[in-house]
């Protein structure tokens, strides 16, 4: 799921808490009515008078949870009326200083607190203009992979840190090492990341043994690592730790995705699932019998095991880095 935001600040049509000529851009995702939010506003606030306007523009965009009839679609509501007649940011702060429970005289009497234009604000607050632009940061949230309310995104990125003012002033600062931080989140949420990690391990690999790194890669290869507990212990060497154990995860997590394809997915029926078990058995079977028609009678023949191993790892690999051009049911046929 994308969590990229699906349209920019607009500051044209975006209901603006703080306008700024600043090189950052941040889009709150809010329900008034909800708990959670009502308590992380005043982080942000102190974030926001940290920075200052020359640092960042801020746009809110309203998600009633509990639909347009609720306490937060009221306010919600409201607060585009409100942003109608240019008064976005004192309803903003006045919705936050009374209590979350809303309903329509509640907002109407805060828009009169306001000093608003009351008949103005009413019509507007029922208009096919206001329901328009609440759907549209409804399905905004939607689509830009928002999980869990409130949320915002800065520069279009999610911000996913810990929800405190020293974080969220070093995400919108952008200092090094958010900004690295953010470049090794995006990039292991890219589909083909494993994939490219494991070619390019393996090159860097074949270059490092063949360029003179021969003795210290046996070396590192041949090192014991071991657990201990009390006087009982645990000691094998790099070379065992990543096949009797890291490869041991990655077929469990391989047989994890299998068995949820029988449950519910490509091979859930019996005729689905020939396919791939014939392909396995053959994939087992016939290699073995072509190594032991060539070394029958001979003391090699034992090793016809060696050739039915199948290292499926590159094939996943390079799969990912090929994205959608691979159709899922040639993948689950490849795992299976």
């Amino acid at each position: 799921m994308s969590t990229r935001l699906d349209q920019p600040l607009d500051t044209s049509a975006d209901l603006l808490l703080r306008e700024g000529g600043g090189p950052r851009s941040i889009v709150w995702f809010l329900d008034y009515a909800n708990e959670r939010g009502r308590k992380v506003r005043d982080v942000l606030l102190t974030v926001f008078e940290r920075l200052g306007p020359e640092e960042a523009t801020v746009a809110v965009r309203l998600v009633p949870e509990d639909g347009l009839f609720s306490a937060g679609g009221w306010a919600a509501r409201a607060a585009i009326a409100a942003h109608r007649q240019g008064r976005f940011q004192d309803f903003h702060s006045a919705v936050f200083d009374n209590t979350s429970t809303f309903s329509r005289e509640d907002v109407l009497l805060l828009s009169a607190e306001l000093k608003l234009d009351v008949e103005r604000f009413e019509a507007d607050l029922m208009s096919e203009e206001t329901l328009e632009l609440l759907d549209q940061h409804i399905h905004s949230y939607q689509r830009s992979g928002g999980h869990s309310l409130p949320t915002f995104f800065i520069d279009g990125q999610m911000f996913d840190g810990p929800w405190d003012t020293v974080s969220i002033t070093e995400a919108v600062s952008r200092p090094f090492g958010h900004r690295l931080r953010l470049a090794s989140h995006e990039f292991f949420h890219w589909a083909a990341s494993a994939g490219l990690v494991l070619i390019l391990s393996t090159l860097a690999a074949l270059l490092f043994v063949n360029l003179g790194g021969q003795e210290l890669y046996e070396s590192i290869r041949d090192t014991q690592l071991g657990i201990s507990f009390g006087s009982s212990s645990l000691s094998l060497t790099v070379l065992q730790w990543i096949n009797d154990g890291l490869m041991a995860l990655f077929f469990l997590l391989v047989g994890i995705e299998i068995k949820r394809e029988i449950v519910d997915g490509e091979l859930s029926s019996r005729d689905k699932a020939m396919l791939p078990i014939v392909g396995a058995l053959g994939g087992m079977v016939v290699p073995a019998l072509i190594y032991f028609a060539f070394n029958a009678g001979r003391p090699t023949a034992n090793g016809w095991g060696v050739p039915m191993a199948t290292d499926i790892a590159f094939t996943l690999g390079l799969m990912a880095m090929l994205g959608s051009k691979v159709p899922t049911s040639l993948k689950v046929f490849v795992s299976a």
